[in-house]
């Protein structure tokens, strides 16, 4: 590249400087490297070649120093004179070494920026005037602040602390005990149930033994507590808060009112398989109807702390005779013996699980299936003096049908059953949630029972059960329960 093409450069102003200055710099020297005069060496003269310095005039003569050359001896090394570069490229080279100065004078700038950043950030050193913010590792003590909200909840709920007392009320589940009643393990024998086929036999036998004691008309004044009294409204309501406050993660509850379709509780899980592909687990029943709706939808009151004296009475008439009372103890427990105008709700519990009749929940699992889906299908039945009505042996006879445990005794004839989602029922849990997962069948129609049958059923049955059970609250808050199809 010769000195003549470097102007041209400047053709192009919208180069940024940092590409423009090292190739003009490069420029420079390639054209200081070919401007240059290359030194020339003169060849040593052939032996037999006379005519050289005749050459040698006529290369003299055709160059600018040619008289000079002529006089050269052969064999000499002619060095020229370097040539002055022109003050164009002089200009250019001053150019950029002052460009090359003004980079070298940047970088140092921000080479000393970025020290003296880097100094101050030691002063950052002194954050660690932050590190007794560890101080705010007694924050973890905001998160038992939560617990402190409830606290003053519980200060004036010792009562609380007693209801651990409802968690030995899982005395409930030492209803297993009725296991260790001699009477009842040899009942095991009913499994077979060629022993409960011939019970039909029993079907003329109750209407003629219980006939004499309709003459006892005697009745015993019933003892009925004040359930409007402001105390039983208090602890009804603190009952309710705390099933609340307890039931923040929990499943839909029961029992409920099957008039009611309202309900939004999230979790939800699907329903049991119909009654006939599951395994008839456990039969028994409480004393006044859980559920609300339908024909029973008459308040007992709230229950003692065993459940007993509350729920739902059957609203329907009952003449005077079915409520002449019988002088004779039927199913008695810790809440007295039951009467003819009694209510009662009997349920059928089912298992996917592979199981037979027995006492208790505890009928329905098994060491390979702790977790089975349950069904109960409920009835309510209101108990009458009259020995020709419902036969309760009858109601809850065994079968087994293809493999499958069942109860062909369940009325069909009492309305079309209320399905919803649910949980196991009882009154130890009126403040907690239970976390069983139920699918309910209630009907909404009340059947009449003879409580002859029902006395009879209670002294000898596979189940271990010998009394009423007593009833969990009504479920009335939609958070606690699940929504049902209309």
């Amino acid at each position: 590249m010769s000195i003549n093409q470097v102007p041209n450069l400047m053709k192009y102003p919208l180069l940024p400087q940092v590409l423009l200055a090292p190739y003009l710099l490069l420029s420079c020297h390639l054209w200081a490297a070919t401007s240059a005069p290359q030194p020339t060496e003169v060849p040593q003269p052939q032996p037999a070649a006379k005519a050289a310095p005749a050459q040698s005039s006529n290369t003299a003569a055709e160059g600018p120093q040619g008289n000079a050359q002529a006089e050269l001896e052969p064999g000499t090394i002619v060095i020229p004179k370097e040539r002055e570069p022109s003050p164009y490229a002089r200009s250019l080279a001053r150019e950029a070494e002052r460009y090359r100065q003004r980079q070298l004078e940047r970088a140092s700038k921000r080479a000393n920026n970025n020290s003296v950043q880097a100094e101050p950030q030691p002063v950052t050193e002194p954050q660690p005037v932050t590190e007794p913010q560890p101080v705010t590792e007694p924050q973890p003590v905001t998160k038992s602040q939560p617990v402190i909200e409830p606290q003053p909840v519980t200060e004036p709920q010792p009562v609380t602390e007693p209801q651990p007392v409802t968690e030995p009320q899982p005395v409930t589940e030492p209803q297993p005990v009725t296991k260790s009643q001699p009477a009842i393990e040899p009942q095991p024998v009913t499994e077979p149930q060629a022993v409960t086929k011939p019970q039909p036999v029993l079907e003329p036998t109750p209407s003629a033994k219980p006939a004499p004691v309709i003459e006892s008309s005697a009745i015993r004044p019933a003892v009925q507590p004040d359930f409007n009294s402001a105390a039983v409204l208090a602890d009804e309501s603190r009952q309710r808060q705390l099933l609340l406050r307890n039931s923040e993660d929990a499943g839909p509850q029961s029992p409920r009112n099957i008039d009611s379709i309202a309900g939004f509780n999230p979790q939800l899980f699907s329903l049991a398989p119909p009654r006939e592909q599951m395994n008839l687990c456990n039969i028994h029943f409480h004393h006044n109807a859980e559920h609300a709706g339908g024909e029973f939808g008459v308040p007992a009151g709230l229950g003692r702390k065993n459940g007993l004296g509350g729920g739902y009475r059957y609203g329907g008439q009952l003449s005077d005779a079915e409520r002449t009372r019988v002088n004779f103890q039927v199913c008695p427990g810790s809440g007295g013996s039951l009467q003819s105008g009694d209510t009662i709700e009997l349920h059928y519990v089912f298992s996917t699980a592979t199981v037979g009749p027995g006492a208790g929940l505890e009928a329905c699992l098994n060491e390979r299936s702790k977790n089975p889906q349950l069904r109960v299908e409920s009835q309510v039945l209101a108990l009458i003096n009259d020995p020709n009505a419902l036969d309760f042996k009858q109601l809850t006879r065994i079968d087994l049908r293809r493999g499958n445990y069942q109860a062909p005794g369940i009325p069909d004839f009492t309305g079309k059953p209320v399905e919803y989602r649910g949980s196991t029922t009882g009154p130890s849990y009126n403040t907690r949630p239970s976390p069983y997962q139920v699918s309910w069948a209630v009907r909404p129609k009340v059947a009449k029972v003879s409580i002859y049958s029902l006395a009879k059923w209670c002294k000898a049955n596979p189940f271990g059960e010998i009394k009423a059970h007593g009833v969990r609250n009504l479920v009335t808050d939609p958070r606690l329960l699940s929504p049902v199809a209309p």
